[in-house]
């Protein structure tokens, strides 16, 4: 933490700035772990609770579930109190599975939402006596049903990260992402993606750290396929197909277009593709006489742009220069307000 710099606290949901940073009552422009520190922000004391975290935004996401191992004596559907580190929240517990080590892998309920991450330590107590504790394993809620969810578990807590990578790709196959890695495994981005390149099918999304299954390309084809099997004179990117997908990355769409491309399905003409076997010059020229005819028919309401884009079926680079063309020609005007 360094004097300055700007801390997001997750409780409130605000950003404050770090005046200054004092560790043993001294001033210093840093302080790094594992010293304590005493911190001058922004902020109203009314505001700040015990409990609260301070971090980077993006780091966390809050949840009111959370998996756990747990050592002692619980009951399912019994109500708790749940303590991670200063903050306690009320908890109902739901026993997944017992261990042969005699743990139990548990779920809790939180009345509040809660901060937590991989491998948290925590105690439960009831009527104000402790009943046992445990670590956490999964603090980002999956809408898994019971029995995948104790397989992921079982995964997490024998730190067999890569198993556990497996299982979220084939359930989260339109996209799982790594921005999430330090809360939901505990590490750094750079570990995140060595596991991530090496899982088997799978399509990993480096740039923008996503893990897909190999089912989520064939998803993106039957689309470019339906496209062009409705339009001749469809145009489109890896841009246009990411913007009709919002779960796809340009980077997948880029991908599912190449593969077309070697069935010969479709042609790639500079940046974009077209339908193979289509003239893209003639297609070209047409471009022009399709979007003035669209614009035209809307009369003194026409439809915008990117509509008209969408309804031509072309990528919105293509649909600009057909449109700049238009306005150069003086056949159009492009206004900068509606009126």
């Amino acid at each position: 933490i360094s004097k300055s710099e700007k801390l997001y606290n997750c409780d409130l949901g605000k950003i404050f700035n770090v005046k200054s940073v004092q560790i043993h009552d001294e001033d210093t422009p840093l302080a790094q772990a594992p010293n304590r520190v005493a911190l001058s922000l922004d902020a109203k004391t009314s505001e700040l609770e015990k409990g609260q975290i301070l971090t980077k935004k993006g780091f966390f996401r809050g949840f009111n579930e959370a998996d756990c191992t747990f050592s002692g004596e619980i009951s399912h559907n019994q109500d708790v109190l749940f303590c991670v580190g200063s903050k306690q929240s009320a908890a109902k517990a739901l026993i997944l599975k017992e261990l042969p080590s005699g743990e139990k892998l548990v779920s809790f309920k939180f009345d509040k939402t809660m901060f937590l991450k991989f491998d948290e330590p925590f105690v439960c107590l009831s009527n104000s006596r402790v009943i046992g504790g445990g670590r956490v394993l999964n603090a980002v809620v999956e809408p898994l049903k019971k029995q995948s969810k104790a397989v992921l578990l079982t995964a997490l807590l024998k730190r067999n990260f890569t198993e556990a990578f497996k299982i979220l790709s084939l359930f989260h196959k339109h996209g799982f992402g790594l921005f999430s890695a330090y809360q939901r495994f505990g590490m750094e981005y750079d570990e995140a993606v060595k596991i991530a390149r090496g899982i088997e099918g799978t399509y990993f999304d480096e740039a923008n750290l996503c893990v897909y299954d190999l089912s989520a390309i064939e998803d993106v084809k039957s689309l470019i396929k339906f496209i062009v099997s409705k339009n001749d004179y469809a145009i489109f990117s890896p841009a246009s197909i990411a913007l009709k997908l919002s779960w796809a990355s340009e980077e997948l769409a880029a991908r599912a277009l190449s593969e077309l491309e070697r069935g010969g399905i479709v042609s790639k003409k500079g940046g974009v593709y077209v339908k193979s076997g289509v003239d893209f010059d003639a297609l070209k020229q047409s471009l022009e006489n399709r979007i003035f005819d669209l614009i035209k028919k809307g009369g003194i309401a026409p439809l915008a742009p990117y509509n008209v884009y969408d309804e031509l079926e072309i990528d919105r680079s293509s649909g600009d220069d057909a449109l700049k063309k238009l306005t150069y020609a003086k056949k159009v005007v492009r206004l900068a307000h509606n009126l």
